[in-house]
């Protein structure tokens, strides 16, 4: 058995081992062109990719090594979507932390918006997250079309109950994003 599981185990070592070796050589390489570049945009994108690119290669040698074990068609199928799955779910959180600095970074790049920040990274999180959501449903076989249907009629009912409150909520965010309005400024 153990010759059976060596050559799947040295699938995830040499994936742990690229993991490691893009991590502490190549993105280390990367931060340093950035930094004399000075581009903030560029340590967002480096930071959230802080820990991914090593779970990224263990899932790319995990799945080559699922190749080389004798599993029945049924654990390699359920193997293989968990690793997409896993994949999907870590690409979702890689983008919504590139999302949520680069709005940070717009936010200390704007004067009087401030408080829209929150809002807005957590309604693009949350955005972010469902789409995540939706593809690794999709992903799983699961239809998602009755649960984009169930959204849109309980989105419209809940807009129609709700009209006055989302009028000026949208209203403010749009004082807000478009920077007419400073801190102390009266809105009627």
């Amino acid at each position: 058995k153990l010759n059976i599981a060596l050559p799947a185990l040295s699938f995830i070592a040499i994936g742990f081992l690229a993991g490691v070796i893009l991590e502490r050589v190549i993105f280390a390489r990367l931060k340093e062109i950035v930094e004399k570049n000075k581009w903030e945009g560029g340590n967002i994108i480096i930071g959230s990719m802080h820990g991914m690119v090593l779970l990224w290669c263990i899932i790319a040698g995990a799945d080559a090594s699922l190749y080389n074990l004798p599993l029945s068609n049924t654990l390699f199928t359920f193997f293989q979507k968990s690793l997409i799955v896993v994949t999907i779910l870590t690409v979702t959180i890689a983008v919504a932390r590139i999302a949520i600095g680069f709005i940070n970074i717009y936010s200390r790049g704007s004067e009087g918006i401030i408080p829209s920040i929150s809002i807005s990274s957590n309604i693009l999180k949350l955005c972010i997250y469902i789409i995540g959501l939706m593809v690794v449903l999709q992903t799983l076989g699961i239809s998602i079309a009755p649960i984009l249907t169930a959204l849109g009629v309980g989105g419209l009912a809940v807009a129609l109950a709700l009209k006055d409150t989302l009028a000026n909520l949208f209203a403010g965010l749009h004082i807000l994003l478009s920077k007419q309005g400073k801190p102390g400024d009266y809105i009627k």
